[in-house]
Parts: C-alpha cells; structure tokens; sequence
C-alpha cells in the first residue's frame, strides 16, 4: 500500500508539472488581437469627449455599457470642456474614470448572449503607444493619412480584465484616437488576450467581439455625425 502511495504521488507530482508546462506554452502562443477602426469626421476633442463619459455609452451605443463608482478612482474634472457653436459651455457629465478605477462593463453580443466583467483602467490620456501610431498610419487611406502634426496629441483609455488571475486569462482593451489631416479622427478599438485560456476564450468568443466593436464604431460614428 505505501508503495502504491507514492507512485501516486510521484504520478500527481509529474502530472503538475506537465499542466504547469503546458500553461506556460500556450501563455507564449502569440493570440491575435481584435480590432475595428472607423474614421470620423469630427475633431479629435470632440470624439474623445464623448469616448471617456464611458457612462454615458449606453446612450448611444447597443453593445457596451459602462458603470463605476464616481467616488473612487474618479474625478469630476473633465480632459477638457466641451462647448457649442456659439462658445455656451455644455453640461459636464458626472464623472470620468482614472488611473486605478474599477469598471463594470456590461456587453450585449448580437447572438443574444450577456457578458459582464470587472476590469480597471490601466492608462488614461496618453500618446499611442509607438506600434499602435505606426500601425495607424499604415491601415490609413491616403486622403485620411494620420496627421504628423505636433498637436493635438493621440489618445487613449485602455483597461484590464480582474476577474481572473492575469496568468490564466489577461485582456488588454484599448481606445485610441488619433488626429487625421482632414480634420476628422481615427478611432482604433481593440483588446489583446493573453494567458492559456486566451485560445480558448478567442474560439467562442471572437466572432461576437469583433462584431460588437464594428458595431460600436458604426454607433460612434453616427452619433457623432448625428450631434452635429
């Protein structure tokens, strides 16, 4: 009997270590990440206005809502104050998250399914990151070429899934705006995953995904054009 115990032992010993192996092989493959641009015809102050009141979301899109506790890792200060034709400031929106803010996304997919997770933000009103500039200029049209222009600058929320230890599933969603020479914008929506169950979650997952970001740019983009 003892020597039964520790060839089983030694047998669940082994087996750790081959799943320990494993998980570390599959957090190496290398996961595509999700994206949809859209191009829009307004200034990028007043598309990222409208991105970063992530509350207000579900005013104007059917995907993706968005909801935080304004007290904590929060501020009422805006990233800058909108205004109409006439120069009236508008109504500010309650609050934007920062740095550290917990989220609580809900997603409707088009296949009638309901994900919600908790995420926290992670980066908030920052240049793009050097590879997501290049990759926008590349992925631009000529008439729409990302403007070299000093000012204003690219900017971005990005977050990250918590619901789970970053080393079995990591998510990296990122916004992007970027400045097009046209005046108009470039909207860069994205998220990265990563960790062994990455594969997995990308095979059930990423039809639903891409195209709730499609349709959440389309739903940018006529709000937009709509608020006009």
């Amino acid at each position: 009997v003892l020597a039964v115990a520790r060839w089983t032992m030694r047998q669940a010993a082994a087996a750790v270590v081959v799943a320990a192996i494993l998980a570390v092989q599959m957090a190496r493959v290398p996961v595509p990440r999700i994206e949809a641009v859209v191009a829009v015809e307004q200034p990028i102050d007043a598309v990222w206005d409208l991105l970063i009141d992530l509350r207000s979301w579900t005013q104007w899109n059917p995907v993706f809502s968005v909801d935080f506790d304004c007290t904590i890792g929060s501020t009422t200060t805006p990233t800058s104050t909108p205004a109409d034709a006439t120069g009236t400031v508008l109504a500010l929106p309650s609050c934007y998250p920062q740095v550290g803010t917990l989220l609580t996304i809900t997603c409707k997919w088009d296949d009638g399914t309901v994900d919600v997770s908790h995420e926290v933000v992670r980066k908030k009103w920052v240049e793009g990151e050097k590879e997501e500039e290049e990759e926008a200029t590349a992925t631009a049209t000529p008439e729409d070429s990302v403007s070299d222009s000093p000012s204003p600058s690219p900017r971005a929320v990005c977050w990250e899934y918590v619901d789970m230890p970053s080393w079995l599933l990591s998510t990296d969603r990122c916004i992007t705006v970027y400045p097009l020479d046209s005046g108009g914008s470039r909207v860069v929506n994205h998220e990265q995953f990563g960790g062994p169950l990455a594969t997995i979650v990308m095979w059930l997952k990423e039809d639903v995904v891409t195209t709730g970001f499609h349709t959440f740019n389309a739903a940018l983009r006529d709000h937009l054009n709509d608020s006009q």
